[in-house]
């Protein structure tokens, strides 16, 4: 009887992990699609926000800098690049070898634009939690991704969060 137990209780300990992972992704989901649609409001898709967003946190940040924070190829990034140069909101200034990247005036104001709208949107979407729902949720999520689930978690994210609370 007792083996049959601790089966029953995985079993359910496997079910609610399940749920959660569910419950988790479809919110993911869900707010990664009216994250799109805010940015497109303002020309610019997620990853292009991402990059201009670096950038301005970062002003004379190097092409290969940006890539390294990105995580994705040069290629991909000199093709971001290349779009956002083309629509006026970055400059890349040469010196040596190295492109440094800055936002043009326009490139500032689309990403002060995209950020109050983003703001609003993520205000909205947690507006029926109260503040103490906010921070048990924020507890929660920062002790679930703190919780080491494989050998590839012990490696530092290159990220830092862009809001702090």
């Amino acid at each position: 009887m007792g083996e049959e137990s601790t089966t029953r209780h995985d079993s359910r300990a496997e079910r609610r992990a399940l749920l959660v992972w569910t419950l988790l992704a479809r919110t993911y989901h869900h707010a990664l699609q009216e994250i799109e649609a805010t940015l497109l409001d303002h020309g610019l898709t997620v990853m292009e926000f991402d990059v201009l967003a670096h950038i301005d946190a970062r002003s004379g940040l190097t092409q290969q800098e940006l890539a390294g924070r990105l995580l994705v190829t040069k290629g991909n990034v000199t093709y971001q690049l290349t779009k956002l140069e083309g629509q006026h909101l970055i400059e890349r200034h040469v010196t040596k070898r190295c492109n440094h990247l800055h936002l043009t005036p326009r490139g500032r104001q689309v990403v002060h634009d995209a950020v109050v709208s983003l703001k609003a949107l993520h205000t909205r979407q947690f507006a029926h939690l109260t503040p103490e729902e906010q921070r048990q949720l924020t507890a929660l999520l920062r002790k679930a991704t703190s919780a080491p689930s494989s050998a590839h978690d012990n490696a530092t994210s290159p990220h830092a969060p862009l809001i702090e609370v």
